[in-house]
């Protein structure tokens, strides 16, 4: 029962060391490079304090976005880029994608966040083309800060102060598929199976004493 135990253990580890070597390959040489840019705006409502999104009082930062999520922001940075066209073929259509779809694409792309204590907002898009995160960022900036409605959720009358105070450049590095995850998975994969081979060898050792 023990070699059994032993050896049932060590196959089991050893396919598990191997499929996490299978892992990390794939992870590395088949996943597309996913790259992510991002640009900052300043929102400065007259007579306004800093914000905070998550404290009471500070709602407006979250309704400005949702606003940079609406559909008048990110349906005129579609038409403006025209990609309705440009992302058809992404899903093998000939036709221009649906308004919906491609709407709902772009936000499935988009990051916001408020930098910590100040009145910018980070706004950030991820892509598999370095230029098109770039330019899928500033361009949502940029209709953000023409949006008549643009930092008006602080409830005061007169106009805002919305500037883009970092323009998004084509970063050079993707952030995924990262080397060192492909390389901690390779190693734990490694050593799973050189534990797993052992404890099989162990296993069969003890089978050829009891055999004797």
């Amino acid at each position: 029962m023990k070699r059994l135990l032993v050896c049932a253990f060590g196959a089991g580890l050893t396919a598990l060391g191997m499929a996490l070597v299978c892992g990390s390959l794939i992870y590395w040489l088949v996943l597309p490079p996913v790259y992510r840019a991002a640009t900052r705006v300043l929102v400065d409502p007259p007579g306004s304090s800093v914000p905070d999104v998550n404290a009471p009082g500070g709602y407006w930062m979250g309704a400005e976005f949702e606003r940079l999520q609406s559909a008048a922001i990110l349906g005129g940075v579609i038409s403006n880029l025209d990609l309705r066209r440009k992302w058809g073929p992404l899903l093998r259509q000939e036709a221009p994608l649906d308004l919906d779809l491609a709407r709902l694409m772009l936000k499935s792309k988009m990051e916001l966040k408020q930098v910590r204590n100040t009145k910018l907002i980070e706004i950030a898009v991820k892509s598999e083309a370095p230029g098109e995160a770039a330019q899928l960022a500033n361009a949502i900036a940029t209709a953000y800060q023409r949006d008549p409605g643009a930092g008006r959720g602080a409830g005061s009358g007169a106009p805002p102060s919305i500037r883009v105070v970092d323009a998004a450049s084509p970063p050079a590095r993707p952030i995924r598929p990262r080397l060192v995850v492909a390389l901690c998975l390779a190693a734990a994969g490694a050593l799973a199976s050189v534990v797993g081979v052992l404890e099989l060898i162990s296993g069969l050792r003890i089978a050829r004493i009891d055999s004797e």
